[in-house]
């Protein structure tokens, strides 16, 4: 999006705000994702600009943007408590096939930090730079040896003949 097309929707979420909408409302209003309304109402320069002119709309601002971090939180401690129960129910059901069995016992596994079926790789990673210099060096090197080999090449063939 262009700035100037930010610009225009940030100050009419700033209007939606100060007359009292909610950022679903506004999001519905400026037709645009609720996403996108939150990441706009999330700047700080925008919260500054909301502050000085109406501390009440932001203090209500910063309010439903922590009370929706904090249900987001609340949903996924609950999903994860289900879905573990869920997993202790499959690993112990006898009707169930064993190898579903088996995976749901593998994630329980997962979910505890003491036990690891796949262990953090730790290394020490050593970078170094070879100077040019010293590779002109090597290559002048090599091709002496070359060269050596295949005089030493002729005259072994040269006595041979002689």
């Amino acid at each position: 999006m262009h700035d100037a097309a930010k610009l225009v929707k940030t100050q009419e979420l700033m209007r939606c705000l100060l007359t009292g909408l909610t950022l679903r409302e506004c999001a519905t209003q400026l037709r645009i994702s609720y996403f996108t309304v939150k990441k706009y109402a999330k700047e700080p320069d925008f919260l500054q600009e909301l502050k000085s002119l109406s501390s009440s709309v932001y203090e209500r601002l910063d309010r439903e943007l922590s009370v929706q971090k904090e249900q987001i939180l609340e949903r996924l401690e609950q999903a994860s408590a289900d879905a573990l129960e869920r997993l202790v129910e499959i690993m112990n059901d006898p009707q169930a096939n064993k190898m579903v069995q088996f995976k749901a016992a593998q994630d329980l596994c997962d979910r505890d930090p003491r036990i690891s079926r796949t262990k953090r790789v730790e290394s020490q990673q050593d970078v170094r730079f070879i100077n040019p210099a010293v590779l002109l060096h090597a290559a002048a090197t090599a091709r002496e040896v070359e060269e050596y080999r295949e005089r030493q090449k002729e005259l072994g063939d040269g006595n041979a003949s002689a």
